[in-house]
């Protein structure tokens, strides 16, 4: 055949051919979306989200991508249209951790992903709230211990109706106080309570810093866990927290459920507490805390005082949460808690001098946590608080009365630029103090500032984080603190943080100290704002099922307040800077081991403390400042029979000797060893626990007299406990989730 003809044949096949295939595009082009078929045109994106635990599918979550979003239906699915190109994804669901994934949406093509949420149990999931972090604990480089919902449970079955022995670890203790009606703080790296703030869900729903009755006034029920800053946070939250914050991570509500704790004390005490979720819809859920504990003036050793102050609490806390499936959020809060705690000698003391306190507290709070994310990538984030609080304090015959009032307000926003993530923001505290009895020590307090911070990924393996915060103080001035940490990957599983911070704390007439003796005593002076310089080294290395952790911390405080005689009068005391710093060195070196059923921690705390000597010259070993610690904590968990679940929980502390002051019987106490444990048994949907605290009856009463023989300077009637003041306690209660 000829090469024309040829040529001819195969161009008129050709045409039949794209011909026959036009006509039967031509249906589907008519019925397919006109979207689809350009090259500039969308796609389409079906998304199902599953629950990482049991693979069950969430309904409610939320799938965004830029301005597009959409819900979860009840089987999970979801989807939505996305322009053909290189998209992101953010999956959420409250009560789960956060997923985000890239993906290149191709037009005219459905495609598919299936995406699985791990719940929110283990807090190295979420963003860490204490720094303003935009990532989780183990990339944040600032060193911050997470206590996760396994903890707050061990706690909740210890002792329901507060938080002591929640926070308590290497580098961390509670310390009693002198006084009747059982204060008690919480020392983060051997500096003093009152250095240390107190923040729920990021609000300080508490005032400005952590008080001498905080701790006693909470309940873990409501909790998902804890994140502690360790080092001078000033920076982070203003003054008043040189030491370290403390923030209580609430629970969401990711779904219908409610928590049931009680309990009965061998010494008269009993607790109980509520905590409910409802979720409305996808976007809108609350929770609600009921909280009452009741304690009766006990003695325990027969000696006619009180060891355990009679005790009544009734506290509520609801909380509404509105989650929109653009990312945006709002957290809004309110508190109500009314307090009556009364100590000292029985009434039927024969004491020829019978001393009685009391003091009563009334707060009320309210706070609102609202978030916007914007088409960027950067995050707006507007927190708001108001404290009020009323409390009435009789030492005997006198009486002090007082009203605290703290606002606080904060405005600030962060977003990538390059690799690197900046924060910047305002804002501002007013607190004040009206005494009814002593008005030389009213004050008001106002704080506006400035703050920033900027994270710099390196690399994998290096991660710098530089803070910075100016604060006009209406007292003290402007004060200007840096903060900086770097986070070390050098082998896998291992992280190490180098931290460095400077601050300051404003001081008021409401030390712990003056708390647990009153004003009544002290001389009102103008003390000049505390510096704090700190500086860390924090490790972490996981090797099998064996974590290994440590840290070594050095502290300074210059200008520290403290209480000393007044020469004019030697029954009063004055609160002024002392001369000499104090000067804090602390270490720790931990290791976890998980063998499950077998689960245990051993660690080893060292702490020095020097200061001048108030009033004098020279230097001493700093009060109440064990130089040595060890503990070890055991967990044996095996289930049983019929869905029970047994376990046994056991913990030993032993504390040695430290420095007294002040104390008429001892300058230098002896080492002890403390004890304590739980036992539990799940039936259905309770666990039942039966609880011991300090099973070997370690108390002050053995080593000396509770009550000095004469009254002390200010007015003290006991020393400053260095050991606790009550001995043995057995506890059975339940746990109910349904």
């Amino acid at each position: 055949m000829p090469r024309a003809q040829l040529t001819q044949t195969i161009l008129r096949s050709l045409v039949l051919r794209l011909g026959r295939t036009a006509l039967w595009l031509s249906p589907v082009a008519v019925s397919w979306p006109a979207p689809l078929l350009g090259q500039d045109s969308t796609g389409v994106l079906q998304v199902r989200v599953l629950s990482a635990a049991d693979s069950t599918p969430l309904g409610g979550a939320f799938v965004r991508s830029g301005r597009v979003s959409g819900t979860t239906d009840p089987a999970g699915l979801v989807r939505v249209n996305l322009g053909a190109t290189l998209a992101g994804i953010t999956v959420s669901r409250p009560g789960f951790a956060t997923r985000v994934f890239e993906m290149t949406i191709l037009p005219a093509v459905v495609q598919r992903a299936e995406i699985y949420l791990p719940i929110l149990g283990d807090l190295t999931n979420r963003v860490v709230q204490v720094s303003r972090a935009a990532t989780s604990a183990t990339e944040d480089p600032t060193p911050v211990v997470l206590l996760n919902p396994g903890d707050v449970t061990d706690a909740l079955e210890r002792r329901p109706g507060d938080l002591l022995g929640l926070i308590d670890g290497p580098g961390i203790h509670e310390q009693p106080l002198s006084g009747a009606v059982d204060a008690t703080q919480i020392r983060l790296r051997g500096l003093k309570g009152q250095y240390t703030g107190l923040l729920i869900d990021g609000l300080p729903l508490q005032g400005s810093r952590l008080g001498s009755f905080g701790l006693l006034q909470l309940s873990p029920i409501d909790l998902d866990g804890v994140e502690i800053l360790l080092g001078a946070a000033t920076p982070y939250h203003g003054p008043g927290v040189g030491a370290g914050a403390i923030n209580l991570i609430s629970r969401r509500p990711d779904r219908d459920r409610i928590r049931l704790a009680v309990d009965q004390s061998s010494e008269k005490g009993g607790d109980i507490a509520i905590w409910g979720a409802k979720r409305f819809s996808p976007r809108v859920g609350a929770t609600t805390v009921v909280d009452f504990h009741q304690q009766r003036l006990a003695d325990q050793d027969e000696d006619s005082w009180g060891e355990f102050p009679r005790a009544i609490r009734f506290a509520l806390r609801p909380r509404i949460y509105l989650d929109s499936p653009n990312g945006d959020g709002l957290m809004v809060t309110a508190g109500g808690m009314t307090e009556d705690r009364t100590g000292g000698f029985l009434v039927s003391t024969a004491d020829p001098n019978p001393y009685r306190e009391e003091r009563q507290t009334r707060r009320i709070d309210g706070g609102l946590a609202a978030h916007h994310l914007d088409a960027s990538g950067g995050r707006w984030e507007l927190s708001m608080a108001t404290v009020f609080q009323s409390t009435s304090h009789r030492f005997d015959a006198a009486r002090e009365r007082d009203r605290r009032v703290f606002l606080f307000g904060e405005l600030w926003y962060r977003r990538p630029l390059g690799k690197a993530t900046v924060t910047a923001g305002l804002g501002y505290q007013r607190e004040t103090l009206r005494e009814q009895e002593l008005q030389a020590f009213d004050f008001t307090h106002t704080v506006p500032s400035v703050f920033t911070r900027a994270v710099f990924p390196f690399s994998k393996k290096v991660t710098a984080a530089l803070t910075g915060r100016c604060d006009y103080h209406s007292v003290h001035g402007t004060e200007c603190m840096p903060g900086a940490s770097v986070l070390l990957r050098p082998a896998a599983n291992t992280q190490i943080r180098l931290s460095f911070g400077e601050g300051y704390v404003a001081p008021t007439p409401l030390t712990d100290d003056v708390e647990a003796i009153g004003l009544r005593v002290t001389v009102p002076v103008l003390a000049k704002a505390e510096r704090f310089r700190t500086g860390s080294i924090d490790f972490r290395r996981a090797a099998g099922r064996v974590e290994w952790s440590g840290q070594l911390a050095y502290s300074r405080i210059a200008l520290p307040v403290r209480l000393i005689p007044f020469s004019g009068d030697p029954t009063r005391l004055l609160l002024i800077n002392v001369p000499g710093s104090t000067r804090m060195i602390s270490g720790s070196l931990a290791a976890s081991l998980d063998l499950a059923p077998v689960s245990a921690r051993i660690y080893y705390s060292y702490l020095k403390g020097t200061e001048g000597i108030p009033g004098g010259t020279g230097r001493r070993e700093t009060a109440l400042t064990p130089r040595h610690s060890f503990g070890a904590e055991g967990t044996w968990s095996l289930p049983g029979p019929g869905g029970g679940a047994p376990a046994i929980n056991l913990n030993l502390q032993y504390i040695g000797s430290q420095s007294v002051v002040d104390n008429p019987f001892l300058t230098r106490t002896p080492g002890y060893l403390l004890s304590s444990g739980v036992a539990s048994l799940r039936s259905g949907k309770a666990r039942l626990f039966l609880s011991g605290q300090n099973l070997f009856d370690k108390k002050l009463r053995n080593y000396q007299l509770v009550v000095l023989p004469d009254i002390a300077v200010g007015g003290r009637r006991t020393t400053s406990p260095w050991i606790p003041l009550r001995g043995r306690v057995i506890s059975v209660g339940a746990v109910v989730d349904w």
